[in-house]
Order: structure tokens, then C-alpha cells, then sequence
């Protein structure tokens, strides 16, 4: 009975520190341990039960690699996907500073060879040693451009060092080392830089930014927490729902199909004849060749797929395109892609919002798109709002705003007839403009707050500069208003053109707005990048789940 009595009491014992143990667990996620956290012996354990979304960030350090010669993009394509590091990406960039090798390379280099590359562009610096010559261009060079010329004057044997920027590698300092010794195999390696050294105060420094964007952003009770030496996990708690708003060229109409035959044949007399909703009977008046039929079809096929191309005759071709999308088709879709739990609204003829109870990772948008694109063809905007998008663009990075000083090169007159000769060429004007920079960006920002206009409502985001900006947007100001409509203020934000006002009245105390075009939640999610400042160290996303 004694015995009975203890085992019992051992029982009861383990039942009740279990319980204890189980309530001082105030989130429940083995994937992310990490020190210092709430739960016991100082850990804390992920998502709690009402379930929400892991987002994993690793350290994006990228790698500069310097090859002694010509090495394809493929190959090292192909070395990363070996090494598991699919996500990286390759960039092959003009530099300025270059090496050619070649052992006929004599004391007569700069006499024979300087004059032709200063053709390319002005020389700072021109070093030659025994086969080799070393060049510093004033500025940067395409190096397809620097290797054409040196065939010309017969230098084909010479070596070109060439520049490899490769970025979002999730490698550790050792397995970054193991990746250049995989690479030197392609070809022999002149310089390999890894990147800034990931420190323990940058890492905490992101965790600090991080937690004040998603605490901003009003989401319950985040967790950031760092996961070894370069890894940064955010884990977000009953954060759900999705919104695609996804707009569509449409089918494609006779002005489309007249601007291809004019533009890519120029065929200016064949007629176009609608014969339903999405067919056509395009008449040429002369037969085309087989060469332009193909043209035609496939242009055709870059605004929409198509059903059918059926060449009839010399003087006839039908074409006919699927038809439009609409609610139903969008939703078989959608559950097509195995989502359940959501709506789709039509808000016009070719846009279309679907809303989902769930958060849908990267991986869910960027299959919808993928889809939707390939059944309708051209996607026109996709954009995907809710909480779980919002917190990824905050976090990815800083959004880097520049003000530049932007003079039109035309009269007020060429102005007033043509309003877009002062516009970018990227947004549709014709270019006719020179912007300077000012050295005037976010980092001069003293605040930064979402508002509305008094007279539009429409959001927009304030922004107040420190003693140093509000001297540069004074002067900049007093400028611009001096020269009236030619001079405009252009606003970049990640190096696109967000708004360019012309300047009404001279700007003394540093208090602006930027306005381009913001929803409520764009205004707000700028205004919290600008205003929590810049990560120390850059991230990019490697991994994210929804749990329930």
C-alpha cells in the first residue's frame, strides 16, 4: 500500500510539472530556438496556438568574383544549383579597372594599343609589365565592348578579366570558401571578395529595425529573434488573409492587332475585322510571307495566348483568342491551385479581386500569377496586399528615396504642346531632361507620416527634414521656382520615379509631401521605411510557411 501510495505521488508529481512547464510555454515552434526568449531556461519556442506565419531571413552578403578570363553565366549557373543555391542570382556588370594578359605584350603597348582603347572611353590609369597591362577606364565599361576591340586589333589571345556579382547565397564562412574553390575549376580566379563580415551587432541591429517596422505595422505580438550566426527569423501570430487585386490586358482588340501589323510590318492598308468577342479576320492586301505570318503570331501571342492562327488564303488570316476571364474562371483556378477559403470580385471588365482567409506565401502568389498569365496572357498589375504581405515588404529593405533636380530641355512653349517631352523615357515621355543629383536622399529626413491631401484626400506621406536637408531643399527650392515650369523636383523611390512637382513657392522650414499614387497601406508602409531608418545588413527571404 506504501509503495502504491509513492507511485501515485511520482505520478501526480510529473503530471503537475509537466502542466507547469506546458503553461510557461508561451509559444509552441521547435523550427526556432533561440536565446533570451520567454519560455523556459530563457528560450523562446515560435507560434502560439492561434497559428499565424514563419518568415526566415538570411544575411544577403553578396560575393565578387574576378575571373582571369571569359567564364558563361550558365556555368556558374550551374555550380550554384550543385551547391543547392538556387535562390542566388548572377550579375555581370561594367567596371572600369581591367587585366589583359598576353604574352606579345611588349614595351610598344601604349603606343600601339592606348590611342584605340582611348576611343572607348578616357584613360586614368595604364600600367604595362611583362605581358600583362593593367588599365583604370574614368569610367565603367562594358567588358563584351572592351573584348570586340582587342579581336579588331588582332589581340584574340588575350586574356579579359571578367566580373562576377553574385547575390542571396545562404552560405556560412566556410561554405562561402568552398564555393570559390568550386568556381576556380571553370576558370582561374583572379580576386574573390566574400562580402562585410556579418557581426553579431549588425544582426541585432536588424532584429532592433525589424521589430520596429512589424510593430508599426500593428500585427500582434511579433517574435524576431536571430537563428545562428546570419539568419533572422520573424514569426508573426494570427496573421491571415490575402487580397490579389490582378488586372489583365484583355483580349486584345482591332487597335492592337492593327498598331502590330503597322509597327512590327508596317503594313498600313490591311483591314482587321472583329467576327465575335475574341475573333478576328485580319485581310491583308498583299499575301504576307511565311517569315512575317510568323512575326504576326507571335506578337499576337505576347498579348494573349492564342486559340487559333489560321492562314485561309493569301488575302485572309483568322485569329481567334480564349475568352475573357471572369469571376467563375478565375476561382476554378485558384482552387485549381489547391486554396480553398476565398472570393473573387470583378471591380471592371479586366480586374478582378480575390480575397483568401489564408496568408499565401511567395510561393502561392507567385504561382497564381504565374497561372493566371499563362490561361489570359498579359498581366497588367498584380498587386498582393494584407498583413502578411505588408510585414515582407517592410522587412526586405529600406526603401531608398533620392531628390533629384530635374531641368527640362525645351521651351515653355515645346512644354505646353507637349507635356511629355519632360517625362523619363521609362514612363512613356520622350526624355528631354537632365536630372542632377543634389546629394539629398532619406538619410536627411528627420520624420516621416502618412496624411492625406486637404483638397483630394488621397494619401500621400509627409516628410520633415533635419538641419542639413531642410538647407539643401531650401536652396533647391528657391532654384526651381526661379526657372517655373522647366524645373521640377524629381522623387526616386528604389530608383523609380515616383512623382516630379514643379515647385509653386520657395520650401524655407524642410516640410514637404510625397505624393505618386499611394493607397493608405503604401503611404503607411513608406512612411514606417523612411522613419525607422536603414537595415545595417541586407536580407532576403529564404523561407516562409503558414502555419494553422
Amino acid at each position: 500500500m506504501r509503495r502504491r501510495g509513492i507511485r501515485v505521488f511520482v505520478i501526480v508529481a510529473v503530471i503537475l510539472a509537466l502542466s507547469i512547464t506546458t503553461l510557461s510555454l508561451q509559444e509552441i515552434n521547435f523550427a526556432g530556438l533561440n536565446a533570451n526568449g520567454r519560455g523556459p531556461l530563457g528560450l523562446t519556442l515560435g507560434l502560439d496556438l492561434e497559428g499565424g506565419s514563419d518568415l526566415w531571413y538570411q544575411a544577403d552578403i553578396p560575393i565578387e568574383v574576378v575571373f582571369q578570363d571569359a567564364v558563361e553565366e550558365s556555368q556558374i549557373r550551374s555550380v550554384l544549383d550543385d551547391s543547392e543555391q538556387t535562390r542566388a542570382t548572377i550579375r555581370s556588370s561594367p567596371q572600369r579597372q581591367f587585366t589583359i594578359r598576353e604574352p606579345s605584350l611588349g614595351a610598344d603597348v601604349e603606343e600601339d594599343l592606348r590611342p584605340s582603347l582611348e576611343t572607348l572611353a578616357a584613360i586614368e590609369t595604364f600600367i604595362t609589365g611583362d605581358g600583362v597591362l593593367e588599365i583604370i577606364f574614368e569610367q565603367a565599361l562594358d567588358r563584351a565592348v572592351l573584348r570586340d576591340l582587342l579581336d579588331e586589333l588582332d589581340h584574340t589571345d588575350a586574356s579579359l578579366t571578367q566580373v562576377f556579382t553574385i547575390r542571396g547565397l545562404s552560405l556560412d564562412g566556410s561554405e562561402r570558401a568552398g564555393l570559390r574553390d568550386d568556381l576556380a575549376q571553370l576558370v582561374a580566379i583572379e580576386r574573390f571578395d566574400p562580402g562585410e563580415e556579418i557581426t553579431i551587432d549588425k544582426m541585432e541591429g536588424a532584429v532592433s529595425i525589424i521589430e520596429r517596422r512589424v510593430n508599426a505595422l500593428g500585427t500582434t505580438q511579433p517574435i524576431i529573434q536571430t537563428l545562428g550566426d546570419d539568419r533572422i527569423v520573424v514569426q508573426l501570430p494570427g496573421i491571415e488573409g490575402s487580397s490579389i487585386d490582378v488586372t489583365f490586358l484583355g483580349t486584345p482588340g482591332v487597335p492592337q492587332i492593327v498598331a502590330v501589323l503597322k509597327g512590327l510590318l508596317g503594313r498600313t492598308d490591311d483591314s482587321v475585322e472583329p467576327t465575335s468577342l475574341n475573333s478576328y479576320v485580319i485581310r491583308p492586301t498583299e499575301a504576307l510571307s511565311t517569315e512575317d505570318s510568323d512575326i504576326l503570331q507571335e506578337a499576337l501571342e505576347a498579348l494573349a495566348p492564342l486559340e487559333s492562327f489560321e492562314i485561309i488564303g493569301e488575302d485572309e488570316i483568322r485569329v481567334t483568342f480564349p475568352p475573357p476571364p471572369n469571376q467563375a474562371t478565375i476561382g476554378g483556378i485558384v482552387a485549381g491551385l489547391g486554396h480553398e477559403d476565398f472570393t473573387v470580385q470583378s471591380a471592371s471588365v479586366n480586374s478582378f479581386t480575390i480575397r483568401t482567409n489564408e496568408a499565401l506565401t511567395t510561393g502561392d502568389l507567385d504561382a497564381i500569377r504565374e497561372t493566371l498569365g499563362a490561361e489570359f496572357g498579359l498581366i497588367v498589375a498584380f498587386n498582393a496586399t494584407g498583413g502578411l504581405e505588408e510585414a515582407k515588404r517592410l522587412i526586405r529593405g529600406t526603401a531608398q528615396l533620392v531628390f533629384k533636380e530635374r531641368n527640362c530641355l525645351v521651351t515653355l512653349d515645346e512644354l505646353a504642346a507637349n507635356s511629355l517631352l519632360c517625362e523619363p523615357v521609362e514612363l512613356g515621355g520622350l526624355g528631354r531632361l537632365v536630372d542632377k543629383d543634389i546629394d539629398l536622399t532619406g538619410e536627411d529626413l528627420a520624420r516621416a507620416f502618412p496624411g492625406r491631401d486637404p483638397t483630394t484626400n488621397l494619401p500621400l506621406v509627409n516628410v520633415q527634414f533635419n538641419s542639413r536637408g531642410t538647407e539643401i531643399f531650401r536652396e533647391l527650392t528657391r532654384r526651381l521656382f526661379n526657372i517655373g515650369e522647366l524645373g521640377r523636383i524629381a522623387i526616386f523611390l528604389d530608383d523609380q520615379q515616383i512623382s516630379a512637382p514643379v515647385v509653386r513657392s520657395p520650401i524655407l522650414d524642410g516640410r514637404a509631401v510625397i505624393q505618386g499614387g499611394f493607397t493608405n497601406e503604401t503611404a503607411n508602409e513608406l512612411s514606417i521605411q523612411l522613419e525607422s531608418g536603414r537595415l545595417p545588413i541586407p536580407l532576403i527571404l529564404i523561407k516562409e510557411r503558414t502555419v494553422d
